[in-house]
């Protein structure tokens, strides 16, 4: 369900505050009548919320979650983590809310202030503490490469991933659009080329898919998850079944299949494969 289209922030890769032509709000009744009519629908009991900035304005959100509580379903959204505090935190457990996709981005304040994030590492890292705390899934995404990005920035990546205890991470490569904020501070940065082939002052694109096996490869603590799928893959998994214990021990297989790849192993035999096999198969059997 969409409950408005639209974004009030302008972080410097993002195309979607322009495309959008402005932010449009639903009204809280009308949510409402949406979601009854949904949960009149034999067998929905999980939804997933495609708003862009769900939880702002922040006085809206805490009023949908309060409707949510009244009916009985779970849900999944796309959260700006940085406005969570102890309060919403509670209103989203308390209203079904399983899981959230948060757009970190970077764990470098430097990074963050050139993307116009308007929030700091630790405003994240305050926001997804208060949700851990109620046992909300937190997928956390950061992009790699934007203008200010070196290889100490990404290991800050690796430090707040590990640092906040998020259950599920995803990777994916800077891309560069005319119709994004950055472009029109190209000069700034250096910043040359177009979509996947860029450079700037601190790093070109070819280094990329380098540092992206780095960081999967050293982050133990979470678990990686493909940016093309990212949380419509814990909320569909979930929705065939499969708790998040489960869904994070089938994800660490794969991951473990694709180090052996890396490595030069392609081998069938990988015990992964069985290891995935038996708990697929023991879901449909149950």
């Amino acid at each position: 369900l969409r409950t408005s289209s639209g974004c009030s922030f302008s972080c410097g890769f993002c195309s979607y505050p322009e495309t959008a032509r402005g932010v449009h709000l639903m009204e809280l009744d009308h949510i409402e009548e949406h979601i009854k009519s949904a949960l009149e629908i034999s067998g929905i009991q999980n939804i997933i919320f495609i708003d862009d900035t769900f939880n702002v304005p922040i006085p809206r959100f805490k009023e949908m979650c309060q409707m949510f509580a009244k009916y009985d379903f779970n849900w999944f959204s796309f959260l700006r983590s940085q406005y969570i505090d102890e309060e919403t935190a509670k209103l989203m457990k308390d209203s079904g809310c399983l899981g959230i996709y948060a757009g970190v981005e970077s764990g470098n304040d430097i990074v963050l202030k050139n993307m116009s994030k308007k929030a700091t590492r630790a405003d994240f890292e305050k926001g997804i503490g208060f949700l851990r705390r109620e046992g909300i899934i937190v997928l956390a995404a950061f992009v790699l490469g934007y203008p200010g990005e070196t290889e100490a920035t990404l290991e800050d990546n690796i430090s707040f991933i590990e640092n906040t205890g998020i259950d599920f991470y995803s990777l994916k490569e800077f891309y560069y659009q005319e119709n994004t904020p950055v472009f029109r501070a190209s000069k700034e940065f250096g910043l040359t080329g177009m979509g996947t082939n860029w450079s700037h002052e601190t790093m070109d694109h070819a280094d990329i898919p380098n540092h992206i096996i780095s960081l999967f490869r050293k982050i133990k603590s979470s678990v990686f998850i493909d940016p093309d799928t990212s949380l419509w893959y814990l909320a569909y998994m979930y929705d065939q079944g499969y708790s998040m214990p489960e869904i994070a021990k089938i994800q660490t297989l794969i991951n473990d299949i694709v180090v052996s790849q890396l490595d030069g192993h392609f081998d069938d035999n990988h015990p992964a494969f069985n290891e995935i096999q038996n708990l697929v198969l023991k879901k449909i059997v149950a």
